[in-house]
């Protein structure tokens, strides 16, 4: 996905940003949901997995913008 930054937002969304040779520009904005996100995880370029306030963890699809599992 080239340089990104992937940013847990208290909102309860996640945003991800591109690292651009003079500043930043917001690529795209995950659903939010009712729970700040408070941690990241990304293994690959297609899933990120989130923890959020209300102790649950999610596996977001990064090319739908989806929710793929909710625990």
């Amino acid at each position: 996905m080239g340089k990104h930054l992937y940013l847990a937002c208290e909102d309860g969304s996640i945003k991800i940003v591109k690292i651009k040779k003079h500043g930043l520009e917001l690529t795209r904005t995950l659903q939010r949901t009712e729970s700040r996100c408070l941690s990241l995880d990304i293994l690959d370029d297609k899933f990120i997995y989130a923890g959020y306030a209300d102790s649950s963890i999610r596996k977001w699809d990064l090319q739908s913008g989806n929710t793929v599992l909710h625990i």
